[in-house]
């Protein structure tokens, strides 16, 4: 019976000592230590994959000392890049020390130098592509169901993006005579380059086409450019804002209404932000003109709505569309709104 309960014993410990010896520990200012396994370091933020509590997210300064069992790849902030063991330094040194197979003696540097560890491999350009087919209810200037297509492509390296949309809507339906006859024709196209300048600023141009034989618009045509501000540009949330100048010109199918060009000031912005553990994205853009001759001639455009994703790249959606013309064309109203249920597939490399 002795016996028996040393060799239970004997293995728990050995079980014990091998699992330790195959986890990391990340060491804490508070003399706290966790084990696990670590993944990832980026924008501050240490995350450790642990049995008993699933991912644990970390603030890197609360780390003072890191010890792996598997290299790890570390970033220093001048982009030093240098892969290996990390093993513990002298107790509250706040240094990390990598052991690599191209240096004879570990490596060492303060945790404040480590820009990330184990970071996202991302490529030279990142493409996303989006496309929105669906019903919609619309009411103003409208009011009927019809087709409606949405789509975007948008493709970002480390200093530059660009950004392409289509908005398209058609419907026919039979007149009193039985004949085929479109009572919508409608799109909208648009396209914006951004450049950024520092991890915050950038400058774009953009430009527009658009169409609506509802609205009277047999053509406007805005070319526009300026400075930006990016708050936010994380996976989870987005948000940029915009204020430049930009020439718009308009052409109206109604000849009662005149045809006019003008220089205008131009507003943009645009938010998305994951909920409910990325269940889904709330999303919004706006942007307005303010006629720089006519204080009173503003128009806004602005799409909100929330975006669920099925199952891989298959998304549904809900979107408000909200149009307002302070000076429309001879008759119509101001305010077009447009109540949007859409089925999509999003490609992402």
């Amino acid at each position: 019976m002795k016996v028996r309960v040393v060799i239970v014993f004997c293995g728990m410990l050995l079980f014990s000592i091998i699992g330790e010896a195959g986890a990391d520990e990340v060491y804490l200012k508070n003399g706290d230590r966790i084990t696990g396994k670590v993944k990832i370091m980026e924008e501050g933020k240490l995350v450790i994959g642990t049995s008993y509590a699933g991912d644990i997210r970390i603030d890197w300064k609360e780390v003072i000392d890191l010890k792996t069992d598997t290299p790890i790849t570390v970033v220093l902030s001048d982009e030093t890049r240098l892969q290996g063991l990390s093993k513990p330094g002298e107790a509250g040194a706040g240094d990390l020390k990598l052991n690599t197979e191209i240096l004879t003696t570990s490596a060492s540097f303060k945790m404040a130098e480590v820009k990330a560890i184990n970071p996202k491999i991302v490529p030279p350009v990142q493409w996303t592509a989006r496309a929105n087919f669906g019903m919609k209810i619309e009411s103003g200037n409208t009011e009927k169901d019809e087709f409606h297509f949405d789509g975007q492509l948008l493709a970002v390296t480390d200093i530059n993006r660009f950004t392409a949309g289509l908005e398209l809507d058609r419907d026919s339906a039979e007149d009193g005579t039985g004949r085929k006859v479109r009572t919508e024709n409608k799109w909208l196209a648009h396209t914006k380059y951004d450049h950024f300048l520092s991890k915050e600023w950038f400058i774009n141009t953009n430009a527009s086409f658009e169409k609506d034989d509802f609205k009277e618009i047999n053509a406007r045509t805005v070319l526009g450019g300026g400075p930006g501000y990016q708050v936010w540009k994380e996976d989870r949330r987005n948000l940029a804002l915009e204020l430049g100048y930009a020439y718009v010109n308009e052409s109206f199918s109604d000849t009662s209404t005149e045809d006019k060009d003008y220089s205008a000031i131009r507003w943009a912005l645009n938010f998305d932000y994951f909920l409910f553990k990325n269940k889904a994205q709330l999303f919004h853009w706006d942007e307005a003109y303010f006629n720089a001759g006519e204080s009173d001639d503003i128009w806004v455009r602005s799409r909100t709505g929330l975006r669920f994703p099925l199952y891989k790249g298959l998304t549904w959606t809900i979107q408000y569309n909200f149009d307002w013309d302070n000076i429309p064309a001879a008759g119509l109203e101001k305010v077009d709104t447009t109540i949007l249920f859409t089925i999509g597939y999003l490609f992402e490399e």
